[in-house]
């Protein structure tokens, strides 16, 4: 490194190198600050990074690079801060991989990723870094995957994921993060496959699943997340085929059916 001082203040271009002797990186100083364009390089001469300063602020983009010279990042700089752009990150084939609108350092409008495609992987906006309003996920075939709702970070409201064929895969609610009502999951034809119903709490709840010919398969009651109550299971055909005791996950009493019967085993 080779760094010429003026009153004792490093002005001019000061270069970086690596023990092989290549190029690492250099920086220009002005009266001691780092003032202009300043790159770092891979060792194989390619560019690794570039950054503008003013008076030793960061300022405009700052880009970094692949080592196949393709771009990777560009970061917005107003005065040493991020702010004022958008952040943007692509992959090492050089195509958008997402998107965000920056302002003072936070997420800040609408933030997107791509698939490798250009299509739309997900979209949701954003307010001072915290998820606000309709969230969307999609396949790569650029069909709607999930839409959910978020106030101040937190879901609230119906969320909808969806089969790729566009059918819905399972509905939930929720009210300040917190499941409340009924989620259920279906079927891809449609048919209901099974339901949470819970009541504000993450920790208790009933489940109830469903066959495709619409009769039921289980039912069961959890308390503080474990198992608690009866757990029964039924036959395709509706008749019940086993009837369990839960206390906190552990097996109490249990009772199975015969299919043909449907008598006590």
């Amino acid at each position: 490194m080779l760094t010429i001082y003026i009153k004792g203040e490093p002005t001019g271009i000061v270069r970086i190198y690596y023990k092989s002797g290549k190029l690492e990186g250099e920086r220009t100083y002005s009266d001691g600050k780092l003032n202009g364009l300043s790159k770092g390089y891979y060792e194989n001469g390619k560019l690794k990074g570039e950054e503008l300063f003013i008076d030793d602020k960061k300022n405009g983009l700052l880009k970094e690079y692949y080592e196949n010279g393709k771009l990777e990042y560009e970061f917005p700089y107003i005065e040493g801060k991020l702010d004022g752009g958008v952040l943007k990150e692509y992959y090492e084939s050089g195509l958008l991989k997402k998107e965000t609108p920056i302002t003072s350092g936070k997420a800040n409008g609408m933030v997107k990723k791509y698939f490798e495609n250009g299509k739309v992987m997900s979209e949701g906006n954003y307010t001072k870094g915290i998820q606000n309003g309709l969230q969307k996920e999609y396949y790569e075939n650029g069909k709607l995957k999930l839409e959910d709702t978020c106030i101040n970070g937190k879901e609230d409201g119906t969320s909808k994921y969806y089969y790729e064929s566009g059918s819905i895969k399972i509905l939930t609610l929720h009210t300040d993060d917190k499941p409340d009502g009924v989620k259920k999951c279906y079927y891809e034809n449609g048919k209901l496959q099974s339901e949470d119903i819970s009541t504000g709490d993450k920790r208790n709840w009933k489940v109830k699943e469903y066959y495709k010919n619409g009769n039921i398969k289980e039912e069961a009651n959890f308390k503080d997340t474990k198992l608690n109550g009866e757990d029964k299971e039924y036959f395709e055909d509706g008749k019940l085929k086993s009837d369990k005791t839960y206390i906190s996950d552990s097996l109490k009493t249990i009772k199975n059916y015969s299919e043909i019967r449907n008598g006590i085993k």
